[in-house]
């Protein structure tokens, strides 16, 4: 197995910790780019996949992390 490339690109944004529930618009936000990034996935977009589903973490704690395990659900 090759090593690791150094990568100068930034760590992916995570979810806000002081974000404890979304807001309704924001909840539909996230679930909008949680079902494009399995879209994605499934055209073999990998790219836009990890894209989208990053978005969708970025926007806080919400439906996102209860389906983190497939990202189909």
């Amino acid at each position: 197995m090759a090593p690791l490339a150094d990568d100068d690109e930034p760590f992916l944004p995570l979810a806000p910790p002081s974000v404890t529930e979304l807001t309704e618009e924001a909840a539909e936000e996230q679930a909008a780019l949680k079902e494009a990034a399995a879209e994605a996935a499934e055209r073999g977009d990998l790219e836009e996949a990890v894209e989208k589903a990053s978005a969708a973490i970025a926007l806080g704690r919400g439906a996102w992390i209860t389906g983190v395990g497939n990202i189909s659900s």
